[in-house]
């Protein structure tokens, strides 16, 4: 509606793109030709996965994709940190904790099992699970957390957070 009749792709990419390895929310409007859209996921296809989005739906991806990267590294970094804390080495701890990052998240993608399943069937000892019981206030206020990151993320958009290849004709 922006741009009334002219031709454009939006396409909302994320950093591990960088290293042949990222997420593309993509989107056309109606007047584009499927070859010149599929031309342009197989440019996106070569730097990683891409999804077809409903335009409506593109500024609420922000968080899900182009977000998600940076708040993944704060969470990754905090656990490493912890870990060095305790005395294990910096390197050793990074290796570990990207590793179960991919390891999940290939869970999750793999498995073919709900998410509450997967996290109801990590071995946690019961001395781990009093913990988590007892933080539960702490839970509700990352869930909080995790609603402002939502809403934070979708203020960006008003700035650069999508692209746009504007077709001609």
């Amino acid at each position: 509606e922006i741009f009334g009749k002219q031709q454009f792709i939006r396409v909302m990419p994320n950093t591990p793109s960088l290293i042949s390895y990222g997420a593309t929310a993509i989107t056309k409007s109606d007047n584009v030709l499927e070859e010149t859209f599929n031309k342009a996921k197989n440019i996106f296809e070569s730097i990683g996965i891409v999804e077809e989005i409903k335009e409506t739906l593109m500024n609420e991806i922000i968080p899900v994709n182009g977000s998600m990267p940076a708040f993944l590294y704060y969470f990754v970094e905090a656990y490493i940190e912890d870990a060095v804390s305790y005395g294990i080495p910096y390197e050793s701890a990074k290796h570990l904790a990207c590793e179960a990052v991919i390891g999940s998240a290939k869970m999750i993608l793999e498995a073919g099992k709900p998410i509450d399943e997967l996290i109801n069937n990590t071995k946690y000892d019961e001395k781990l699970k009093e913990g988590i019981k007892k933080e539960e206030e702490d839970t509700r206020e990352i869930l909080t957390l995790t609603g402002k990151i939502t809403k934070i993320a979708q203020g960006v958009v008003e700035g650069n957070s999508h692209y746009y290849i504007m077709l001609e004709g």
